[in-house]
């Protein structure tokens, strides 16, 4: 029994023993040496690149080394571009491409790979290859190239697909496969090659899943309005002849309801999904004659309503019937009008204010009251209970929706709803410029304003000095606006008295004192700025460096003089602001309107980068003309 142990143990040693050799004999990549640097080279091609009269089911070409693909699905593409894409298959130093579609009569295709190909163990890449071949007589030599930027960043834009077309029909990008595309390197450039001479409509299209239909409206899209004419070989093309596309992505939101509230007694606000379009009206049921003081937040979608009666604002209930536009299925707008009762259950002591449950900082809908209104026409929304699982469902089958509620954030949740307290706040700012406003918040809009309870203090003499005390509540209801020339260095103190501010219910404020000071002109910069050979409506945008959505300052204009600005980095933008409005706008293709121009102003070194450092002025020239477009 020893013995035969013995055995079995040799056994096992001898297994392991051939494993570990086979192992060792794996053909494996050689150590050490140089790295390989050179990308693999094409020893073998069937049919021959530039080959006519073929119409191959498949292409085979072999390279000098094993090689992969990286990302072929969405790399390799064909133009004229295929209604099913070419499978790609890797057999050895053999890339195989398979046809699924079938190739058109006479027709020139090309195969482009990108850097698709690379060795096998180091990833060297092919450097833009592509693979022509002809189903006719000939192979056509006519190409179309130009390069696409961000339209207002002006950076390249790489990875966007540029389609062409023969016909100059506006819906073609939205329902029909280019007659040809290419694609955009890390400089933006396209180069549409292998093509017939002719005059081509030009569209550009980047999205996540590469589709060349242009149907989602958050696609980034370029496009020119002029036909463009394609050139030979050993043509020369003047540089501003070079079509330039500007990329730019247009979000179009859909507009619907996505809540209501009642937070305090005398306040009804409605949240949109965006910024409501024309038509919103709220009016009291009970009450169609009430005052009520419009407020909007400052990305829009919030709309409220303060209620000026407080004999209504103290009822338990309020219902308010709400006109608003809302998307349709066809991505249109519509009126639709809804029938929302809105609750408010008052504390009964002060010190049971914090003591409210999260059920009355909720909004519930009652599906039942829902289906009574749909009755009639309108949309009531109940804040009663939690609907269930099932209502949740009945209200998705019958609106198409499932608003139902809207949690509000846990510190929401804690504050404190004060229904008869007159709160003033003021905003400290570090240091004022001369022309800064000092804005004072309310609580809720005021019903009696004593501008000479409102005083501005100098120091340290606690001189009283003259300021405009203004309120405005058709444009900001919680806001009252103090302005004064304030002198640079100085001091001053703002006192509001007892009673400069009533609301609704009687209540007033109590004191609110802010100290405030003018800045020191020598810790700042100042830019002036002159331009020539400008478009009339010229927008002159200041902005930190790189931080294209944060405008400093701006002016229309031929000239600029920005006072009083931070140390550090600026860019200087340049809009050709067609329409006026005071900031850029986006294209819109179903419009046929291109963005709007925009130039940056660049440094004797090539950059944008212009430096503030504090207690300068700079003075800048510029002719609009000469900056590159």
């Amino acid at each position: 029994m020893r013995t035969h142990g013995i055995y079995i143990v040799a056994g096992v040693l001898l297994c392991a023993l051939a494993f570990a050799l086979t192992d060792c004999a794996r053909i494996v990549a050689p150590g050490g040496g140089p790295r390989d640097s050179v990308p693999p080279r094409i020893v073998r091609c069937e049919p021959i690149p530039g080959s006519t009269e073929v119409r191959p089911e498949e292409l085979q070409i072999t390279f000098d080394e094993y090689v992969k693909l990286k990302s072929p699905n969405r790399n390799i593409y064909m133009s004229p571009p295929l209604k099913y894409p070419v499978v790609a298959v890797v057999k050895g130093r053999t890339v195989e491409i398979r046809f699924r579609d079938t190739l058109a009569d006479s027709t020139t295709y090309n195969l482009h790979f990108g850097q698709c190909i690379v060795d096998l163990t180091e990833g060297q890449p092919m450097e833009d290859f592509s693979f022509a071949f002809s189903t006719g007589p000939t192979i056509d030599s006519a190409r179309l190239f130009g390069r696409v930027r961000n339209a207002l960043t002006q950076r390249p834009i790489a990875g966007m697909n540029v389609s062409i077309y023969r016909q100059n029909i506006d819906s073609l990008p939205q329902t029909t496969l280019p007659d040809f595309v290419a694609r955009t390197d890390s400089a933006g450039i396209f180069d549409i090659r292998y093509i017939p001479s002719g005059s081509y409509k030009i569209f550009g299209i980047k999205n996540a899943s590469n589709k060349l239909i242009y149907s989602n409206t958050k696609d980034t899209i370029a496009f020119l309005k002029e036909l463009q004419t394609t050139v030979l070989p050993g043509d020369t093309v003047e540089a501003k002849r070079i079509p330039v596309l500007e990329g730019f992505a247009r979000e179009v939101r859909k507009h619907y309801l996505l809540a209501e509230k009642r937070l305090v007694a005398n306040r009804i606000s409605f949240v949109f999904s965006a910024r409501p379009i024309g038509g919103l009206q709220a009016t009291l049921l009970d009450a169609p004659d009430a005052e009520l003081v419009k407020e909007q937040s400052a990305k829009g979608d919030t709309v409220s309503y303060w209620i000026m009666d407080s004999a209504i604002a103290l009822r338990d209930t309020i219902v308010t019937r709400l006109q608003y536009q809302q998307t349709d299925s066809t991505g249109g707008l519509q009126t639709r009008q809804d029938t929302i009762t809105l609750p408010f259950e008052f504390p009964e002591k002060e010190e049971e204010e914090e003591e409210l449950t999260a059920a009355q900082d909720s909004l519930k809908v009652k599906p039942q009251a829902i289906a009574a209104q749909q009755r009639e026409g309108d949309t009531t929304q109940t804040a009663s209970r939690k609907p269930t699982q099932k209502e949740k469902g009945w209200l998705e089958r019958t609106f198409g929706t499932n608003r139902t509620s809207v949690e509000l954030s846990k510190k929401e949740k804690q504050r404190k709803i004060k229904r008869m307290a007159c709160a003033l706040v003021c905003k400290r700012k570090k240091v004022l410029r001369p022309w800064d406003t000092v804005s004072i918040s309310l609580s809720s809009p005021t019903t009696l304003l004593e501008r000479g309870k409102v005083r501005l203090l100098s120091l340290p003499d606690s001189t009283t000095l003259e300021a405009k005390v203004s309120y405005e509540p058709e444009v900001q209801p919680r806001r009252i606006a103090i302005t004064h020339e304030w002198e640079p260095g100085r001091e001053y103190r703002l006192r509001v008295e007892p009673g400069a501010v009533k609301n609704l219910f009687g209540r007033t404020n109590d004191t609110l004192k802010m100290s405030l000071k003018g800045l020191n002109p020598s810790d700042y910069s100042a830019l002036h700025i002159t331009l020539k050979n400008a478009p009339e409506q010229a927008l002159i945008q200041l902005l930190p460096a790189g931080k294209y959505r944060q405008i400093l300052r701006q002016e229309h204009g031929h000239s600029a003089d920005f006072i009083y600005l931070d140390p550090g980095t600026v860019w200087i933008r340049l809009i050709d602001d067609a329409n006026g409005n005071g900031q850029w706008d986006a294209g819109d293709y179903s419009l046929g309107t291109e963005p709007e121009r925009v130039r940056y102003y660049l440094n004797e070194l090539g950059d944008r980068d212009i430096i503030m450092r504090p207690n300068w002025e700079y003075d800048i020239h510029i002719n609009y003309e000469k900056l590159e477009e």
